[in-house]
């Protein structure tokens, strides 16, 4: 196992795996980057198996699993000290380190789904403004666009306003569109 860098920083991974049963090859890549954070969706195994594909990297898995419907999100830790609670089982997971809460969420996908989406976010938004003093980061899988130009072709079902209204509300960005802000 490589050894663990020193840093004032820590680093964070997410990712949609798609139910695949290897976990989208995980373990080689915590192997070869060891992220501080892991952030996992749509894990298709039990939480015992989880725990021992990553266990032997030091990580901690915290599984938050919904039946209805049936979703299943996880955050690896390599951190002890990290407390992770699960706000909302299947979609929404809050994980404190250091002066952060991190919001890992998993929202509803597809496009029938835009006002149960529009929930979601206004649900995310509340544990957010309760977060305080704690600075907030939200990472995961938003199964949707703030801006038209992140769409491939338009659909106005994968849009969400009202993200992109919180995400000004409370000073956030899109990473991406931070780094990128005139691609498509």
């Amino acid at each position: 196992m490589p050894e663990r860098r020193r840093s004032p920083f820590f680093s964070l991974l997410t990712l949609n795996t798609n139910k695949q049963a290897g976990l989208a090859g995980l373990p080689a890549l915590l192997r070869d980057t060891r992220p501080d954070f892991v952030f996992l969706q749509e894990v298709n195994i039990s939480a015992a198996q989880l725990a021992a594909a990553v266990g032997g990297l030091g990580y901690t898995a915290a599984v938050s699993t919904s039946l209805q419907p049936r979703r299943c999100i996880a955050v690896l830790s390599l951190h002890p000290d990290a407390v992770v609670e699960d706000l909302w089982p299947g979609f929404l997971q809050k994980v404190v380190f250091c002066n952060f809460a991190i919001f890992h969420l998993h929202a509803p996908s597809g496009n029938n789904f835009y006002r149960d989406r529009t929930a979601f976010f206004w649900s995310v938004e509340g544990f957010v403004e309760q977060a305080v003093p704690f600075l907030p980061l939200l990472v995961g899988d938003f199964n949707c666009v703030t801006a038209a130009q992140d769409l491939s072709t338009p659909n106005p079902a994968r849009m969400c306003p009202f993200l992109r209204d919180s995400l000004l509300r409370h000073s956030l960005a899109d990473a991406y569109r931070v780094l990128h802000p005139a691609t498509a």
